[in-house]
């Protein structure tokens, strides 16, 4: 049933707080966060965004959405069914053919502050620049043989750590075929111990 007093204009949904990563600026750093999967199946999924007339899914919240096991068939099966899905990935994982093909189809949001790959390492604990620039490249290899159109953005944490490299990065973005950045800005935590600033 159709929600009746108004249209939702995009439907967020957090398939985990999980995360791969343990970056120096995110809430997942802290010891005591406690990420979980979401229970929300496909089918409860599709039912809510049809209750709101909705056909835009924005599948991230805080985690990454990417370790939840299934994303991809969950994510090419919405694909099918009409929906235009958004997804904001670190890319720091070594991802399947079928993976790749998936996020290739989304409109994806890739968290990347620097390209400075020792600064990277450090933020990202747990993460290799290489790696994330390998998959958008193996992203952009799959959109050109298929035809299809340049969907991704940027997601970009600035502090003063990066601040030094932005202009290396929106030249790096600029070249991959990036035409938009977001930029966040960061709220200090107090006592939180090699927590970036």
């Amino acid at each position: 049933m159709k929600n009746s007093f108004f249209k939702a204009r995009v439907l967020t949904v957090e398939l985990t707080s999980l995360c791969n990563l343990r970056c120096t600026y995110c809430s997942v750093s802290h010891p005591d966060y406690r990420g979980q999967t979401s229970t929300l199946r496909e089918s409860d999924i599709v039912n809510l965004a049809q209750q709101l007339d909705c056909k835009k899914i924005q599948l991230h919240l805080h985690g990454e959405s990417t370790v939840r096991k299934g994303w991809a068939e969950l994510c090419q099966s919405l694909t099918s069914q009409g929906f235009e899905l958004s997804l904001l990935s670190n890319l720091s994982q070594n991802f399947n053919q079928f993976e790749i093909e998936v996020l290739s189809q989304l409109d994806l949001w890739v968290s990347i502050d620097t390209i400075d790959n020792e600064l990277f390492k450090k933020m990202r604990r747990g993460s290799e620049l290489g790696e994330v620039l390998r998959n958008l490249l193996r992203i952009n290899a799959y959109r050109r043989k298929k035809g299809i159109s340049h969907r991704y953005k940027w997601n970009s944490v600035l502090c003063k750590e990066t601040l030094s490299s932005l202009p290396d990065l929106i030249q790096a973005a600029s070249e991959l075929g990036v035409k938009f950045i977001s930029f966040c800005n960061l709220t200090e935590i107090k006592g939180l111990e090699g927590a970036t600033s």
